[in-house]
């Protein structure tokens, strides 16, 4: 006996967003408009780690435009799968690293449903221009972050993510062509400017636009700008052009060319390096963990209130905290990072932003040596890229051998392109950041 299921799709769409998955699953309601999908042992947890899904949905749509796609679905993969989410339409992957129980990570989901905006409606026509998918839809995740999660908050988050690019192109080198927005890749396969870069790069050249013409002009451009292009692939000049027409159109003669005179699009797109202009997100919660980390680094922290201001702190600002860290690594010793996990009893933590940044702090200071069990023992529990493989190199920069074994032991669990990805930084031609 046969059995057949169907699927149509009305809706055009790039035929890299085309996925089928299969296996044991079992879908969940979450709200009008929106599911979760999951192995059955896991349904229920999974449901109440998106119970907002609903109002995430909701809240990015009066933010644009119509949502388009009629139902948003979200489906847990196994914890091979190698990004933090993608995008199909109807049905987002996402990395069981995504459900640490304690909603601390229900940002990549906002992420992934900005994402039935920019990069599904409207679609960048190579990876020359993936910052126009990846820069619009943080942007649109960022605005959506903060109308249901407060300023702070999406400052916190932009803060830690953009010390991650700023690392990032420090590794690839300020004229690497590849900390452009505009990479030219010359035969060069496209996943080796896989980073941060169009994402951060890209939202901060988005803020400062909006700096310039105020937030509602930039949302009634971002609404325009959808409608004009939905359904079609586009590449910067497209951009470029809709957007001087758009401030022409809204302000008068002077006032515009004055706007366009600011703009230098050449050294924010084209130009490799840091971003031509600092953005500021910094906050007082955010000045709070860097104030903790550095009282550490000055052997001045206070145990019982380090203790409690940490607890304190989200996932977000434990990350700016070790990220502090990290950047001031030659300071800290075995001892020191030793003091630090037991004071602050890092050893509970759960979510994996936090777990990989501390494994990195512990590695390289001395405080976890090879066979480095508790490294093991991550990287061989998830393969989400943007965990394994910083943990992968500080394993690497302190005892190679071991850093191999421990690969060679779990490779045959890792995604073919997180397995391309760990054996690259083997190589002395590719540099990973923290």
């Amino acid at each position: 006996m046969s059995r057949y299921s169907t699927f149509e799709m009305n809706i055009p769409v790039q035929s890299y967003l085309l996925a089928i998955a299969s296996g044991n699953l079992v879908e969940r309601r979450i709200g009008n408009r929106t599911f979760v999908i999951s192995e059955p042992e896991e349904i229920e947890k999974v449901a109440n780690e998106f119970s907002e899904l609903e109002d995430f949905l909701s809240e990015a749509e009066r933010l644009t435009i119509p949502y388009e796609w009629g139902v948003y679905k979200l489906l847990i993969l196994p914890p091979s799968f190698p990004f933090g989410g993608m995008e199909n339409p109807l049905l987002t992957f996402a990395s069981p690293a995504i459900v640490p129980g304690d909603k601390s990570s229900v940002d990549v989901a906002i992420h992934e449903i900005a994402h039935s905006w920019f990069g599904n409606l409207v679609t960048n026509n190579n990876w020359t221009n993936f910052w126009l998918n990846e820069g619009f839809t943080t942007f649109l995740e960022r605005k959506t972050v903060r109308n249901i999660f407060g300023e702070d908050f999406m400052k916190v988050t932009a803060k830690l993510e953009n010390q991650t690019v700023y690392f990032e192109i420090l590794d690839y080198g300020l004229e690497n062509g590849f900390t452009s927005l505009h990479p030219v890749f010359n035969g060069t396969h496209p996943d080796e400017a896989l980073s941060d870069i169009p994402y951060e790069k890209g939202f901060q050249f988005l803020i400062y636009l909006e700096s310039l013409i105020g937030e509602d002009y930039m949302l009634e451009f971002l609404r325009s700008y959808l409608k004009n292009f939905a359904y079609t692939s586009i590449d910067v000049t497209n951009f470029i052009s809709f957007f001087s027409e758009y401030v022409h159109q809204k302000f008068t003669t002077t006032d515009a060319e004055e706007i366009l005179s600011k703009i230098d699009f050449d050294a924010w797109i084209y130009a490799p390096g840091l971003p031509p202009i600092t953005v500021d997100f910094e906050t007082k919660e955010y000045n709070d963990a860097i104030e903790l980390a550095q009282s550490f680094l000055d052997a001045k922290a206070n145990v019982t209130s380090a203790l409690q201001i940490f607890k304190s702190f989200s996932v977000n600002l434990k990350g700016l905290f070790i990220s502090h860290l990290i950047d001031n690594q030659e300071i800290v010793d075995d001892c020191m990072a030793q003091y630090i996990y037991d004071t602050l009893q890092l050893g509970d933590e759960i979510n994996g932003e936090v777990v990989f940044r501390w494994l990195i702090v512990a590695i390289r200071s001395g405080q976890l040596r090879a066979p480095f069990e508790s490294a093991d023992e991550f990287v061989g529990s998830i393969g989400r890229m943007k965990y394994v493989i910083p943990v992968y190199q500080a394993m690497l920069d302190s005892n190679a051998a071991i850093a191999k074994a421990i690969f060679n032991k779990h490779e045959d669990f890792y995604h073919p392109i997180a397995i391309k990805a760990i054996q690259d930084i083997f190589s002395e031609d590719v540099l990973i950041s923290a």
